[in-house]
């Protein structure tokens, strides 16, 4: 008997630590869920505090913690702060964001590209980020924005070469995502700077961007970070990407625990002597001693219409290159009979009235896609001419 009644004594106190285990743990949870509300104001709001308008290099972003769909970046962020521009300005902009920021350059514009008689202005942003002593920055989303330069149509390659700049010019040690962008007559589209320079940490994509009178390089990528370009117009650029030897010296370009591989895919790219009597660059410029990555080319069209500035050997498809698919077209538009270029195996090769309705096809299919009117330029495809568009801020 009285060991029946210890058992059920036992029991009893079992059942007691358990429930008052159960309730201990009930409360926790709710203190860390309601410090967590106060904590964090806003990420509990079914309308989060609208972004403040910010354009100095000394604003600080607005904390977001819930986004529109058509905002959300493809970027894995844990939690994201909101940087918004607006209006025209004339004059390069520097910008330092955290990490896990999105930019919101939508209504947005810069015409700051322009040889100016008290020196030049050839940048219109330059962006770095807060955290990193080298001011890298990741896990940041541009979306949005024209970009319109003023560099004089005649001007030579080497000319404008020498006036240099960029569009955009992002320091970043980690990736980076460009949206929706427009650029037009800037010396080269978009840098990449790793920081700390080739730390093999940096990564980026562009994607329904739109590039037209490109006097240099309309993705510039020197310091060898892998990237993606998809679903893009480059539509009269001197050079489509680079990735050269500048000054590696003993640095290593491509990490050993890096993505070897620059993927294209869906993109239409049309070479044009941007500058002066100048004839066009190449679609892919390697340059020295050193490993590059590959590009992996998918679903994508390579135009051109004049002999190259520095002549047809010059115009080579690397080895680096791979042609993915049966969907890949070398067109030219000049003369037909008179190309001296590549024609890889596995690309569609077109010329005369066949290449020119295969670009004009493509071409205004990626603006009616993108809620652009569709063009026809005049015969010689001059991207000089190519009126500005923007593309709609609530595509």
């Amino acid at each position: 008997m009285t060991n029946r009644k210890e058992r059920s004594a036992n029991h009893i106190a079992r059942y007691n630590i358990s429930v008052y285990f159960l309730i201990f743990r009930a409360v926790c949870i709710s203190s860390v869920l309601i410090s967590g509300r106060f904590l964090s104001p806003g990420m509990e709001n079914k309308n989060p505090p609208s972004p403040t308008l910010l354009l100095l290099s000394t604003d600080t972003p607005t904390p977001v913690f819930k986004l529109p769909n058509r905002l959300t970046p493809t970027l894995p962020a844990p939690e994201l702060n909101m940087l918004s521009l607006s209006g025209t300005i004339n004059e390069e902009r520097g910008i330092t964001v955290p990490n896990n920021t999105l930019i919101d350059a939508t209504k947005w514009m810069s015409k700051a590209i322009r040889p100016d008689q008290d020196g030049k202005t050839s940048k219109a942003v330059q962006i770095y980020g807060s955290v990193n002593n080298a001011g890298g920055v990741e896990n940041v989303t541009w979306r949005g924005g024209v970009i319109v330069g003023s560099i004089p149509p005649s001007w030579s390659w080497r000319k404008t070469h020498d006036f240099g700049g960029a569009g955009i010019f992002i320091h970043n040690n980690g990736p980076v995502d460009l949206q929706y962008i427009r650029i037009h007559n800037v010396e080269d589209g978009i840098k990449f700077r790793e920081a700390p320079e080739y730390s093999n940490t940096g990564t980026w994509k562009i994607r329904d961007c739109y590039f037209t009178a490109i006097r240099d390089d309309a993705v510039e990528d020197d310091r060898f970070e892998p990237g993606t370009v998809q679903d893009c117009l480059f539509d009269g650029v001197y050079v489509f990407i680079s990735e050269q030897d500048e000054n590696v010296d003993s640095n290593t370009p491509i990490g050993l625990d890096e993505d070897n591989t620059i993927y294209i895919n869906r993109v239409y790219t049309r070479l044009y002597g941007t500058n002066g009597t100048d004839g066009p660059g190449k679609w892919f410029k390697l340059l020295g001693n050193v490993s590059h990555h590959k590009l992996a080319i998918s679903d994508s069209v390579f135009a051109i219409g004049s002999q190259p500035r520095l002549g047809w050997a010059d115009e080579i498809i690397p080895r680096e290159v791979s042609w993915l698919g049966n969907n890949n077209f070398i067109l030219w538009l000049g003369v037909p009979g008179t190309y001296g270029g590549p024609k890889p195996e596995g690309v569609t090769f077109l010329e005369g009235r066949a290449a020119q309705e295969k670009w004009i096809s493509v071409r205004n299919k990626w603006l009616t896609d993108h809620g652009l009117p569709s063009q026809n330029f005049i015969a010689d495809f001059n991207p000089h001419a190519a009126p500005v568009m923007r593309i709609p801020d609530g595509f």
